[in-house]
């Protein structure tokens, strides 16, 4: 994903904005189906057939990235350009510093504070996306619900559906109609994340599952919102960097969404299975006071629409804007 990021930011700042939330549209969309046809695969035919199903997809999106996928960007024809390549290298901790010079740098506008922000809202993101998904797996098989194994796919799959929906729809008409801010979207996620959250702990029927997917559909934007954001508050030279740390920290935060996520549902199952979805509705409050403390920091510039174009980063704009 953070290959795509990059690919979008290099095709030109006008475009990143409306192409990165096409982008997660699509993602959101692409899971939906395989959501679905894996559980349609696990009720009409054995695991097997699924599996291969599932490894002859992924070689053809590798044949389509490989083979139809254009760069559009062009060759570094400056001597400087050719000079700052730096040779690629496995774990290297020199690359690893740089990349974290993205959230060390001293920046004007209070920029270093927003992007800071901004990358511990991802984190904590994907480590109650991860852990949520990894406990209702657990929680719909329990009593009252006493869930199939695969219809937790068309629960997953109809997640997916309106996280996609809500992305190719209502963003744009919330961002380009109403002229909502990034914050103002920010909010909107978290806030209807957060009363998913703790919709999901009380749910004894399938409709109030199937419901909590209605009422949690607005956080599908926090991705997008988030490295849109992101990318408009580092130079042009830095978004590599910073998607590239940025993907490494959601990475390293899935594995400990599953640990923390896990453990914590396994002490208070016996106790009341819905508490762990409650600890992630106390973390997403705490992203939401973190937004109330993004949102001064943001008083000073003018709101910026997460499908509009990027704001202009020339040092002297950075220099009446600090005036």
């Amino acid at each position: 994903m953070a290959e795509m990021v990059l690919f979008l930011s290099k095709t030109g700042e006008s475009m990143l904005d409306a192409m990165m939330g096409r982008l997660m549209a699509m993602q959101y969309i692409g899971m939906f189906a395989g959501s679905l046809l894996s559980s349609i695969l696990e009720d009409t035919t054995i695991l097997e057939i699924a599996l291969c199903v599932g490894s002859a997809i992924h070689a053809l999106d590798v044949f389509i990235t490989l083979f139809w996928i254009r760069d559009v960007v062009p060759e570094p024809t400056s001597k400087i350009e050719s000079d700052s390549d730096v040779k690629c290298t496995l774990l290297s901790l020199a690359g690893l510093m740089q990349s974290l010079t993205v959230l060390s740098k001293e920046r004007k506008n209070n920029f270093r504070s927003i992007i800071v922000i901004l990358f511990i809202s991802a984190l904590i993101n994907q480590i109650c996306r991860i852990g949520d998904a990894d406990v209702t797996v657990l929680f719909v098989q329990r009593s009252p619900l006493f869930w199939p194994e695969s219809w937790y796919g068309y629960l997953l799959a109809l997640d997916y559906c309106v996280m996609g929906a809500i992305l190719l729809l209502l963003l744009p008409l919330l961002s380009n109609v109403l002229h909502c801010s990034d914050v103002t979207l920010f909010v909107i996620a978290i806030f209807f994340k957060l009363i998913r959250a703790f919709w999901t702990a009380f749910c004894t029927k399938t409709w109030m599952m199937y419901m909590s997917i209605a009422i949690g559909g607005l956080a599908g934007m926090l991705t997008p919102v988030i490295r849109s954001f992101t990318s408009k508050h580092v130079q042009e030279d830095e978004q590599s960097k910073a998607f590239s740390l940025l993907s490494s920290g959601e990475t390293a935060s899935k594995l400990l969404g599953s640990i923390i996520v896990i453990n914590i549902y396994s002490a208070t199952v016996s106790l009341f299975p819905g508490l762990t979805y409650m600890f992630e509705g106390i973390l997403y409050l705490a992203m939401l006071l973190m937004m109330v403390w993004l949102y001064k920091l943001t008083q000073f510039k003018e709101s910026d629409s997460v499908m509009q174009p990027l704001a202009d980063k020339s040092p002297n704009s950075c220099t009446e804007d600090s005036e």
